[in-house]
């Protein structure tokens, strides 16, 4: 914003400066064709074509070739019509002039072509004696004056071009802090659902099973209602967790990632007299990184709440593979295998497939042929 301010702020001084320039310039030019000696001839037709010449300069910056056009042409005639001069208002036209069609103009060869025109009109009307002298002051005048204007605009363009690149850069990491936003977000939407459905999914499980067992079975029903709170202790503190990563505390005082280790608690916790879930892991789990590790116990979770809500079996099976560069994770259930019917099971099944996703995995779900449901994802480790 400042910089656009600042940009503005340029343009409208240069504007006003380009006004006080020509006025200033159109009046010297007025003022010398009606009476300096430094012309042959004085009249209001020399002050005319001198004030004319001047007063364009106010144009120097928006048309800079007709502005060299118009001040050069003008300034040619008096000398084609009265013969040579060379004032001090002249020089300053002719050096304003050139240096803004140079600096501001695209055409390099048609103002090479009207300071040459402009030297074959005062060489023309110069003595032969001073033809020589004319010519060598004003070429270099005038090369000296265009290779000024060039090398400024050149500076001026790698100055823009040096702005565009910073501005893009900004643009670029604006959007790229955008998109970080929205995967964090994302990110935690999908561990807020995971963490919670599983837990309520098993407290529901549980104190259904404590009211079962209530009457003829009051320890057993004390197990369950324990297991419930447990539960939802641990659901509390894996919340309080994400608000911690929210808010960006230090990493040392973050709570850990959950880990395939961690699925042997989780299946011990999810368990309950009407619903077991058995474990198994193969292979070197210390290669695989913290991260897909994580992901891999919430596919395992979401799998588990899957069918403790929707199955209706008895219980599920968490299968655990790492070989080949490969995590591998199977949920497995005996129930009727419409998990993608079931209300609610949408939202979690697209969790798994967007969380896989990230780190280039994929997923497959579906009813088994002898009946029942799996879920299963591979998620590649990197080398």
């Amino acid at each position: 914003m400042d910089q656009v301010q600042a940009s503005g702020w340029q343009r409208v001084t240069g504007r006003w400066l380009d006004v006080v320039v020509a006025a200033v310039l159109a009046a010297l030019g007025v003022s010398d064709g009606l009476g300096s000696s430094e012309f042959p001839h004085n009249g209001p037709d020399v002050a005319v074509l001198m004030g004319l010449a001047g007063g364009v300069l106010v144009l120097r910056r928006i048309r800079p070739l007709v502005t060299l056009s118009v001040a050069m042409g003008s300034m040619a005639l008096v000398a084609l019509l009265y013969g040579t001069y060379q004032s001090g208002t002249s020089v300053l036209i002719a050096v304003v002039a050139v240096y803004s069609a140079a600096s501001y103009g695209r055409n390099l060869a048609y103002v090479i072509a009207v300071c040459f025109a402009f030297d074959i009109a005062l060489t023309a009307s110069a003595p032969i004696d001073g033809a020589l002298a004319t010519v060598l002051f004003t070429t270099g005048l005038l090369a000296a004056v265009a290779v000024a204007g060039v090398g400024a605009r050149r500076l001026r363009e790698r100055a823009d071009r040096a702005r565009e690149v910073a501005e893009t850069r900004d643009e670029r990491a604006a959007a790229a802090a955008a998109e970080a936003a929205r995967a964090e977000r994302a990110r935690i939407a999908r561990e807020m659902h995971d963490i919670l459905a599983h837990s309520l999914g098993v407290v529901v499980l549980q104190t259904g099973a404590a009211e079962h067992c209530l009457d003829h079975d009051p320890e057993r029903a004390r197990i369950a209602v324990r297991a419930a709170r447990s539960t939802a202790e641990q659901a509390v503190d894996q919340l309080r967790a994400l608000v911690t990563v929210a808010r960006e505390t230090p990493e040392s005082q973050r709570a850990p990632l959950p880990t395939i280790a961690d699925l042997f608690r989780l299946a011990e916790e999810s368990s309950t007299p009407q619903f077991r879930v058995e474990c198994s892991v193969d292979g070197d789990t210390t290669l695989v990184p913290p991260h897909i590790q994580a992901s891999a116990f919430r596919v395992a979770q979401e799998g588990v709440t899957n069918a403790l809500k929707h199955s209706g079996a008895g219980g599920c099976s968490i299968l655990v593979q790492v070989r080949d560069g490969v995590v591998r994770v199977e949920v497995l259930d005996e129930g009727s295998g419409t998990g993608t019917q079931a209300p609610g099971s949408r939202v979690g099944l697209a969790g798994i497939r967007e969380r896989v996703s990230i780190f280039g995995g994929r997923m497959d779900a579906g009813s088994r042929p002898g009946g029942g449901w799996r879920v299963a994802v591979e998620i590649p480790v990197p080398a």
